[in-house]
C-alpha cells in the first residue's frame, strides 16, 4: 500500500508525491494514501487498515454522478459517512455520531446512526490486509449492499470484516442512491434514469482508478452481492457499461425482481405517481418542486406509491447503461464473459412468512389492489390460497396448484416465492452460462442455525453473510454455528477473487457446471461436496420458468390484476 505517515506527509507537503511502503513497514503514525481526488487518512486495526467515508462521486438530486470535489488536505477517513436517504437505516447501528481517529488500535468503530442520512452519500470504505504485497498486488472484493433498492448501505461492519481481509484481499463496500431518489424516470428527464445503476458503476471506476494506491490489483477485481446486491451483479454483467471494470462475480440470491423488462419511457409515469404521493400535481412544473422538497418528503411518497402499484426500486431500459433486462441479457449471451460464482439459500422466504406478507408467490401490497383479490389474503386456509392462485394465475392455475398444493398454504406460498424471486432465476442464468461453455459454479447454502430460528425459518434469506464474512457481518446476531463452513466459504470466496478458481489445498473440489441440462449444485453446510438437485425442485422451476418470467414486466402485470 503507499502510504506515508501524518507526521511525514506534513513535513514534506501534502501536494508532494508519496512515497511507496508497504502498510507492514509504516509502524508509527496514521496511514495516509493518496487518491485521485485528494489524500486520505485511514487507521489500523489488528490484521487490517481501514480507509471510511471515502467521497467516489457527488450528484445533484436526479443528475448523474460526477468526480468529488477534490481536496488539498488529509482526509480523515476514520468514520462511515452518512448513508443514502432510506425509510430506515441498518438494525446493528450504533445512536452516536461520536469520531474513532486513531491507529495500532482495537477496532472500535462507531457507526453514524439511520437518522444521519445524506444525498451526500456517494461514499466508498477500503479494508487492507495489513501486509499487502505492494509488488504483488492484492485481489480485490467490491461489495454491493442489499435492501431491494430502497434501503441499505456499505457500513455494515461493527466489527473489523478481518475473516475476509485475513484471506489476503481488498474489500471494498460503498453506499449508493435508493428508491425514489436512485431509481427514478420522469417525463421532464428525458432519458435519465437509473442514478443508482449509474453511482454503481462510478464506484467501480474509482477502484479501476484508486484501488492499486491502496495496494489492490486493478486487474483482479470481483463484484460481489446479496439479494438486490446480488441482482445489482447480474445487472452489471450484462450492463454495456461495464466492461473490464470487474474481471469476476458473485450472486448471492440475486432477485430477478430488480431488473425488468421496461424502457425508460414505459416508466415515466412512476415520477409522475411519486410527485403526486407527495402532494405535486402532475404537470410542468412537477419535477422542479420535487428538486425542491425535503428528501424525506421523497422516502415517503416511495412508500406510499408502492402501496398503489408504483415500484421505484428496479432498473430501467434506457439504451445507456441497460439494452436489456438482466435476465433475458444471460440467455441471449449477452453477458460479459467473465468467471462467477451464483447461489441460494434453501429456504430465503421463510423468514418473511411469519406475518403473512406474501400469497401466493406474490407481495401483500399487489394483492390488497383489488378487492377481488384482497378478499382472500392472508392465504392461511386452503380455500384463500387456491382462490388466490387461480385469480392470478388464470390459465395455469392448475398446474400452479400441483407443483405447490393448497393444502400446505404457508409451505406452498414459501416455496413459490423462494423459486420465483430467487432460484428460478438462478438456475436460468447458471444453465444458460453452462451452455455456451462459460465458466459458472451453482450452490445452495443449507447451513441452519441453531435452535427456534432454525426450527421456524430454516436456512433464511441473508443467513449466509456471517459465513462470508464472519462475525463483522450485519446478520451476526445469527451467531455462526459451523465455524469449519465458515472458513471454507471465506476461502472459496477469497481463491475465487484471487486466480478465479474457488479450489485449493483441504477444500472439497468444487467444479464448473459441464452444461445447460446440469442437474447439480454444490452444497455449502453441514456436509460440503456436490449433490443432485432434487427432482421436485427441478421439476417445480422447470415449471415456474415461463410463469414468472411475467415478473419481467411488473407494470403490465399490476395492469392485468386491475383489468
Amino acid at each position: 500500500m503507499r502510504i506515508v505517515t501524518f507526521a511525514l506527509a506534513l513535513a514534506t507537503a501534502v501536494a508532494c508525491c508519496v512515497v511507496g511502503a508497504s502498510a507492514a513497514s509504516a509502524q508509527d503514525g496514521d496511514l495516509i494514501v493518496k487518491t485521485t481526488a485528494g489524500p486520505v487518512q485511514g487507521f489500523r486495526s489488528g490484521n487490517l487498515s481501514a480507509f471510511l467515508g471515502i467521497p467516489f462521486a457527488s450528484a445533484g438530486r436526479w443528475e448523474m454522478p460526477q468526480d468529488p470535489k477534490p481536496w488539498i488536505e488529509p482526509l480523515r477517513a476514520t468514520r462511515y459517512g452518512p448513508i443514502c436517504p432510506q425509510a430506515n437505516g441498518s438494525t446493528d447501528q450504533v445512536d452516536s455520531t461520536t469520531e474513532v481517529y486513531w491507529a495500532e488500535e482495537p477496532w472500535n468503530i462507531v457507526m453514524p446512526p439511520p437518522s444521519e442520512q445524506s444525498e451526500d452519500c456517494l461514499r466508498v470504505n477500503v479494508y487492507v490486509p495489513a501486509d499487502v504485497d505492494d509488488a504483488a498486488g492484492a485481489p480485490v472484493m467490491v461489495w454491493i449492499h442489499g435492501g431491494a433498492f430502497l434501503n441499505g448501505n456499505g457500513n455494515g461492519f461493527a466489527s473489523p470484516p478481518e475473516t475476509l481481509v485475513g484471506k489476503g484481499v481488498v474489500l471494498v463496500t460503498f453506499n449508493y442512491r435508493l428508491g425514489a431518489l436512485g431509481f427514478f424516470a420522469h417525463p421532464d428527464l428525458k432519458d435519465d434514469t437509473n442514478f443508482g445503476l449509474f453511482d454503481q458503476i462510478a464506484a467501480l471506476r474509482w477502484v479501476q482508478e484508486n484501488i492499486e494506491q491502496f495496494g489492490g490489483d486493478p486487474s483482479k477485481v470481483t463484484i460481489f452481492g446479496e439479494s438486490a446486491g446480488g441482482a445489482a451483479v447480474e445487472i452489471l454483467m450484462v450492463s454495456p457499461l461495464t466492461k473490464n471494470l470487474f474481471h469476476r462475480a458473485i450472486v448471492e440470491s440475486g432477485s430477478i425482481m430488480q431488473s425488468q423488462n421496461v424502457t425508460v419511457d414505459d416508466a415515466k409515469w412512476i415520477g409522475v405517481a411519486v410527485g403526486e404521493a407527495m402532494g405535486v400535481e402532475a404537470g410542468p412544473s412537477q419535477l422542479e418542486k420535487m428538486r425542491d422538497a425535503p428528501f424525506a418528503d421523497i422516502v415517503s411518497a416511495t412508500l406510499q406509491s408502492m402501496q398503489h402499484g408504483v415500484f421505484p426500486d428496479v432498473v430501467f431500459i434506457d439504451g445507456k447503461s441497460m439494452d436489456t433486462d438482466a435476465i433475458t441479457g444471460f440467455l441471449e449471451g449477452r453477458n460479459h464473459k467473465v468467471p462467477m460464482i451464483i447461489g441460494t439459500n434453501q429456504n430465503e422466504t421463510n423468514v418473511w412468512y411469519g406475518d403473512s406478507s406474501y400469497a401466493g408467490g406474490f407481495p401483500l401490497p399487489m394483492l390488497q389492489l383489488t378487492p377481488e383479490l384482497s378478499a382472500y389474503v392472508p392465504p392461511t386456509s386452503k380455500v384463500n390460497y387456491e382462490n388466490i392462485i387461480r385469480k392470478v394465475y388464470k390459465g395455469s392455475a392448475n398446474e400452479i396448484l400441483s407443483l405447490y398444493p393448497a393444502d400446505q398454504p404457508l409451505e406452498s406460498s414459501e416455496r413459490m416465492q423462494t423459486n420465483m424471486q430467487f432460484l428460478t432465476g438462478t438456475l436460468m442464468i447458471a444453465n444458460a452460462m453452462a451452455g455456451r461453455g462459460e465458466d459458472v459454479r451453482l450452490y445452495q447454502f443449507t447451513q441452519k442455525p441453531e435452535g427456534a430460528a432454525g426450527e421456524k425459518f430454516g436456512t433464511y434469506h441473508g443467513y449466509e453473510l456471517p459465513y462470508v464474512f464472519g462475525s463483522a457481518s450485519a446478520r451476526a446476531q445469527a451467531p455462526i454455528t459451523n465455524p469449519a463452513l465458515a472458513d471454507q466459504m471465506s476461502s472459496y470466496w477469497s481463491n475465487f477473487a484471487r486466480v478465479g478458481d474457488p479450489n485449493a489445498e483441504g477444500l472439497p473440489e468444487w467444479k464448473t457446471l459441464p452444461s445447460a441440462s446440469a442437474n447439480e449444485w454444490f452444497i455449502l453446510g453441514p456436509e460440503v461436496g456436490t449433490e443432485s438437485i432434487p427432482k421436485d425442485v427441478l421439476e417445480q422451476n422447470a415449471a415456474s420458468r415461463s410463469i414468472f418470467l411475467q415478473y419481467l414486466d411488473i407494470p403490465k402485470l399490476m395492469s392485468e390484476f386491475q383489468s
